[in-house]
């Protein structure tokens, strides 16, 4: 493995655990075996740092909606839905644990990543006849990003009964 992936990984990790502003570049070079210059070689900043993996959790996001945003039927596209942060595999775990972090950084926040998931959910749902299909999307996105917390957090069998409850609710009752 190259130095810049190891600095890449070693960041990654502890602003996964930490947070980026608890972190200092000197930890991320002890941590990465490696000099501080070196972080500032390849990435100028902190913050390039944190842009470089940002973009590799944008890349790793898209691909896991992939399959929902390609689906043409309305009841599976919400079912696959449901289903990707139970698919996710844990050594992607902190990938998505530091885009949960960054939402609360209004530098890093980017609410519109998620608008074309939110329309693909809307269009599903206008599909199925309810009444209010965006109100429909907003929600079952909210109560998927909570459960991908938990699944993080403390695993995802814990989290299951959630994932039933909602494939009840929302596919069960047509």
């Amino acid at each position: 493995m190259s130095r810049k992936n190891d600095i890449l990984d070693s960041a990654l990790s502890l602003f996964a655990e930490y947070g980026f502003h608890a972190v200092s570049t000197a930890r991320i070079a002890r941590d990465a075996h490696v000099s501080e210059a070196l972080i500032f070689r390849h990435f100028k900043s902190k913050r390039g740092l944190l842009t470089a993996i940002l973009q590799d959790v944008e890349n790793r996001i898209a691909t896991v909606f992939m399959e929902v945003m390609q689906e043409e039927d309305p009841r599976s596209t919400i079912e696959k839905f449901i289903y990707t942060v139970f698919d996710i595999d844990e050594s992607e775990h902190q990938f998505w644990t530091l885009s949960f972090k960054v939402k609360w950084d209004q530098d890093f926040y980017k609410p519109e990543e998620m608008k074309p998931i939110l329309e693909k959910l809307t269009w599903a749902f206008g599909e199925l006849g309810r009444e209010h299909p965006e109100i429909e999307a907003d929600m079952l996105q909210q109560n998927i990003e909570s459960i991908a917390i938990k699944v993080l957090r403390e695993g995802k069998e814990g989290q299951l009964k959630y994932r039933d409850h909602l494939i009840r609710k929302y596919l069960e009752s047509q």
